[in-house]
């Protein structure tokens, strides 16, 4: 049976959703941002938490000033840039896209909560609907053009994931990736290609990039994979066995971001050590460029697009995946 419900978190209003298996917590008014996931059975929060407090944001504010914690929708790019075609061409576009910084509005039907926000510089409507069914929260995104013209656009989820040495990322067969940011350029510059796992660094060296190492790296690394023939990534703790997976439609979310963290960023202040698993229309991160390189989405004119998320939470000492 699921239960929703309503409280404040430091100010701000919180919605919970949960069954016997999982729960999950969102803060509306923080372009719906999730806080918190946890699988019940095991105790395991999956949500990263930078200990910033959580405040109302600006619409445009970067990324880095912010609370830099949780779960963000990235929409229609991932990196600051511009517009890159008319009718909006120029229009800039703010760092991790519009949705993150604006209040949802929320309803719930059911066992649903049903969140959607309006584009600010840009006319469409977004839709996300979330549910729990045994050990997975549902996501189904309805994505509506206001405009009579085509628009262009990247949609990353951008869930940053709490991690612990030792744990790994897999993905489906032996995709390349690209690089879209490595600090002191440990994977070069961008869109700097190699394989997966074992990836070779600028320098030469050979690493298995899938295993994550220590807070104490002074390292962060944002790469995409090459297209998925699965639609699917996980994060598994070897040492306790938790793992979060997530799915997804392959024909419609054809790329994974992977932003590995290892105590390099931010910048300023105290760093953080987490994993985000980014499943994304297009890719590298700002929109401009991935329209240059083809790799994007569309949708036409007065037109209407959907897609799902499925996220699964559990414990197993060798899961299985896919």
């Amino acid at each position: 049976m699921t239960k929703i419900f309503t409280d404040t978190f430091q100010g701000l209003d919180r919605i919970t959703v949960e069954n016997r298996e999982v729960s999950f917590s969102v803060l509306p008014q923080l372009g719906g941002k999730m806080i918190s996931l946890v699988c019940k059975g095991t105790g395991r929060e999956f949500m990263s938490l930078s200990g910033r407090e959580f405040r109302p944001l600006r619409y445009g504010e970067d990324f880095g000033d912010c609370d830099i914690s949780g779960f963000d929708e990235c929409f229609p790019t991932i990196a600051e840039g511009v517009y890159p075609d008319w009718p909006w061409k120029g229009t800039v576009v703010p760092d991790h896209g519009e949705l993150w910084t604006l209040p949802w509005k929320c309803e719930t039907k059911a066992d649903r909560l049903i969140m959607s926000a309006h584009g600010v510089r840009f006319p469409y409507w977004f839709i996300k609907e979330m549910s729990v069914e045994v050990n997975r929260v549902c996501m189904r995104y309805t994505l509506r053009n206001l405009s009579p013209h085509e628009f262009r656009y990247i949609w990353s989820a951008h869930p940053l994931l709490a991690v612990t040495p030792g744990s790994r990322i897999i993905l489906p067969g032996s995709p390349r990736i690209r690089t879209d940011f490595s600090k002191y350029e440990r994977f070069g510059e961008l869109l700097y290609e190699t394989s997966w796992p074992e990836a070779r660094q600028a320098d030469g060296a050979v690493v298995d990039l899938s295993v994550i190492r220590s807070a104490n790296e002074d390292q962060a690394t944002k790469v995409f994979t090459t297209r998925l023939e699965e639609g699917w990534c996980a994060l598994h703790d070897r040492k306790t066995g938790d793992f979060i997976k997530l799915s997804f439609p392959a024909d419609r979310i054809p790329y994974v971001g992977l932003w590995i963290n290892e105590g390099g960023w931010p910048f300023d202040g105290k760093p953080s050590f987490n994993v985000a698993l980014e499943p994304c229309t297009g890719c590298p991160d700002k929109l401009e460029t991935a329209v240059q390189q083809g790799e994007y989405a569309s949708i036409r004119g007065l037109a209407e697009v959907s897609w799902t998320l499925e996220i699964t939470l559990g414990r197993s000492e060798s899961p299985v995946f896919g």
